[in-house]
């Protein structure tokens, strides 16, 4: 009988380490024990240990369970001086967990306890009640190759909780539609096809990880689906993956989406679409429909993945407004075209129409970020820069 109880009462106690964990971790309803049930497991374990039903070797143990169930977890903390603890705060770990309270200890640079920390002393010490305790996040899509060299500590990065950009090398569907027809608005000749899936495939042997495209912008906007499906077929021989500014973010943003997912069929390669949005008015809702396509290109088999930031704006070029037959042949063929009274009238035609199909009632909806030539400009829309 001694025996049996002595086993229940050692699977007892490893249970109630096991639970003890969890719950000053997460919370007891995380265990699915309440706070009033696991004070009653203390209670039977502390008298079985009283009656002396458990002795010698096991003294380490019995102590464990004779401290309170939110002591126990940090025991083995108990000689540790943290050089940080963050205390209070609301933890959201990454895993895609719920938030839970808790506390993190960090020693030599490296995190060595989430959760409940109880009284492992530190250096110092941070109160964070009400505030969030997250993993630095992780920007998957920049453009800052340029501007981390001017500014290297990237404090727009730092104040976004930003502590990691991926730096893995893409190369640009644009940059090898440039380099093989310039900016032409036409589609390539057999040769000139051919020529680009070498430069694809040599990308591919020299470390690129896949094939990017930007096809808003030009040159990349004159290219139909057959040619850069055929760029992504090269690309997935070393098994690249597809990475995505689509064709339309806004009225045609359905069929952007659904041309990408087509792309990744085509050319048996992951697809990555990027800044996955609706934008214009007259759009908004469409995302139940764009995530409705990812989702089912998932359940069929597809390797199909977005990302979003979590802001209601969006940067670009002025030039995006402007109708793409208009940047045929480089910018000094533009200048020629706005030169000429009569295309310049179309031009301007075809961007007034853009904006009513958008519900916008002018250009007063985009602001002016920077523009070095006339630095008064930067922070007023685009209707007060040109009044």
């Amino acid at each position: 009988m001694k025996k049996f109880i002595l086993f229940f009462f050692l699977f007892g106690i490893a249970l109630s380490s096991s639970f003890s964990q969890t719950i000053t971790d997460n919370g007891p309803e995380a265990a699915g024990f309440s706070s009033e049930r696991l004070k009653r497991m203390d209670i039977a374990m502390k008298d079985w240990v009283d009656k002396g039903y458990m002795n010698g070797g096991a003294a380490l143990i019995i102590e464990m369970v004779k401290l309170p169930i939110t002591k126990r977890s940090t025991i083995l903390y108990s000689q540790v001086t943290a050089d940080l603890i963050i205390r209070n705060g609301k933890i959201i770990d990454g895993t895609g967990n719920s938030w839970y309270h808790g506390d993190v200890a960090v020693k030599d640079g490296k995190i060595i306890k989430v959760g409940y920390i109880g009284d492992m002393p530190s250096t110092k010490t941070i109160d964070a009640k009400g505030l969030i305790v997250a993993p630095g996040f992780i920007d998957v899509h920049g453009h800052i190759e340029g501007g981390i060299i001017n500014t290297p500590t990237a404090n727009n990065y730092i104040f976004d909780g930003v502590t990691t950009v991926i730096t893995a090398t893409l190369f640009g569907h644009n940059t090898v539609r440039a380099q093989v027809m310039k900016r032409d608005n036409r589609s390539p000749t057999a040769a000139e096809q051919k020529q680009m899936e070498s430069l694809v495939e040599q990308a591919m042997k020299q470390g690129a990880v896949g094939i990017s495209t930007g096809l808003i912008y030009i040159p990349g906007a004159y290219a139909k689906t057959d040619e850069v499906s055929a760029l992504a077929r090269a690309a997935a021989k070393y098994k690249g993956v597809y990475a995505s500014h689509i064709r339309n973010e806004e009225n045609s943003a359905v069929d952007a989406v659904n041309e990408a997912i087509n792309i990744g069929k085509e050319a048996n390669i992951p697809v990555q679409i990027s800044h996955f949005k609706i934008g214009g008015k007259s759009n908004w809702g469409k995302s139940d429909i764009t995530l409705g396509l990812v989702k089912q290109a998932r359940e069929e088999g597809w390797d199909v993945t977005i990302d979003q930031y979590p802001y209601t704006a969006s940067s670009t070029n002025l030039g995006i407004r402007l109708p793409d037959w208009a940047f045929a042949g480089g910018n000094d063929s533009l200048k020629i075209r706005l030169n000429n009274s009569t295309i310049r009238a179309q031009i301007k035609k075809e961007m007034l129409e853009q904006l009513a199909s958008y519900k916008f009632p002018n250009y007063s909806y985009a602001v002016v970020a920077n523009y070095p030539a006339d630095t008064s400009l930067n922070g007023k829309n685009i209707s007060e820069s040109i009044n």
